[in-house]
């Protein structure tokens, strides 16, 4: 997961305008946290990109606290993925309406 110098550094000019998030998969728990971690404080990264369930996983997944810990320590936004989940109907169908409504994602 050790990105290329080239892409981290070439847009650094345009730091005004543009801001830099790390894409990080907090379903790998402790070693995602690490990742985060890594990205925010030693390469300087402005917060995070994770997706909202994986390997029919969802962001509640005790897994995920640790990478939402980092971000929260550091004070950086999280932005999460919607991703197209098989059991994605059902959760519309059912609790999840309610967070839809209020513009969160699945």
């Amino acid at each position: 997961m050790q990105p290329s110098g080239k892409p981290m550094t070439g847009w650094r000019r345009f730091r005004a305008t543009l801001t830099d998030l790390a894409v990080v998969d907090p379903f790998a728990g402790e070693k995602a946290a690490r990742e985060a971690e890594r990205a925010i404080v030693d390469l300087g990264l402005s917060g995070l990109v994770i997706d909202s369930s994986r390997g029919g996983k969802f962001i509640a997944d005790p897994a995920v606290r640790p990478t939402l810990e980092v971000a929260a320590r550091d004070k950086v936004p999280v932005f999460v993925h919607p991703v197209a989940h098989p059991n994605a109907e059902a959760l519309i169908k059912g609790p999840a309406i309610s967070a839809i409504l209020l513009g969160a994602a699945l």
